[in-house]
């Protein structure tokens, strides 16, 4: 028993002469390595889609089958106070039927809600052949969202005067940003 207390205490005092040493060593910290992070978040002015896809005319009245709502969505610089949505015709002919029957763009009226009324044949975006605009301002708003809601007709005028046959044409809407 004596050999083991002994033993025993021959090697509680090896710890406590080897533990302290290894208790005082210093901390080794590694070189500092850097990443730079970058991100590049671009303008955006988005329009659509518009509903309903297609509106039909009445050929005695003239009055379309519904309204269409053109959803907008922007994020814009700060350097941008308002943007436009157009509403408007790439030619001076808002409906043909293909065998010479037309109804011109001056003979659609238009109107955006919130916006200004006329016919299809103002200056703008789409040249000579502009409907209705509606300007928003973004000064206090440069990221957002909103729907706005376009209504047109056709003057009865030249309803009388149109040949039979089923007329067809294309309205486009674009927002531009300023």
């Amino acid at each position: 028993m004596k050999k083991y207390l002994a033993f025993l205490l021959s090697a509680v005092l090896t710890l406590a002469f080897v533990l302290p040493a290894n208790a005082q060593a210093t901390t080794v910290t590694s070189n500092v390595q850097t990443v730079n992070l970058t991100m590049t978040v671009g303008e955006s002015l988005t329009i659509g889609p518009a509903t309903p896809a297609s509106i039909s005319f009445s050929p005695t009245t003239g009055t379309a089958s519904g309204n269409v709502s053109v959803p907008v969505t922007w994020n814009l610089s700060s350097g941008h106070t308002t943007f436009t949505l157009y509403a408007y015709f790439s030619t001076a002919t808002a409906l043909t039927n293909g065998s010479g029957g037309t109804v011109p763009t001056s003979s659609v009226n238009s109107t955006f809600t919130g916006g200004t009324t006329g016919l299809c044949n103002q200056a703008g975006l789409g040249g000579a052949n502009t409907c209705a605009t509606v300007p928003f301002t973004t000064s206090s708003t440069l990221s957002g969202s909103g729907s706005f809601t376009f209504g047109a007709w056709l003057s009865t005028g030249i309803l009388a005067s149109l040949p039979p046959g089923s007329y067809t044409g294309t309205l486009n809407f674009a927002a531009q940003a300023i």
